[in-house]
């Protein structure tokens, strides 16, 4: 007989609840829960965007549609972490950029 180790059981069980929000969360925004979309719908949301259909647009995600850049092509980045670099694509360049960010990594743990 094997047994299981407790925290082997514990990674199974966590596991399963993360692919379950992750199912939720695609549902919600329309496409696989990768952080780029469910950045992508958070700024629809909160910036008024029109998103384009092809989540593979080049240069672009997606349009202002309303306010002083209506019209205007933007890419849209989210990063965990402040980390400061951009992503940038020089033969296809929106309009403007709209980039997300989580804090400044602690500089004391190198950890991942």
């Amino acid at each position: 007989m094997v047994l299981m180790d407790p925290k082997l059981t514990r990674l199974a069980e966590l596991i399963e609840k993360r692919y379950e929000l992750e199912l939720e969360i695609a549902h919600l925004v329309g496409r696989a829960a990768t952080m780029n979309n469910v950045g992508e719908a958070i700024a629809a949301l909160v910036f008024d965007l029109q998103l384009e259909p092809a989540a593979a647009q080049k240069g672009y995600d997606g349009q202002f549609r309303s306010g002083a850049l209506a019209g205007h092509k933007v890419n849209i980045q989210w990063y965990a972490r402040l980390e400061g670099s951009l992503d940038v694509n020089p033969n296809a360049l929106p309009d403007s950029y709209l980039v997300m960010t989580g804090p400044t990594p602690d500089a004391s743990s190198s950890k991942e």
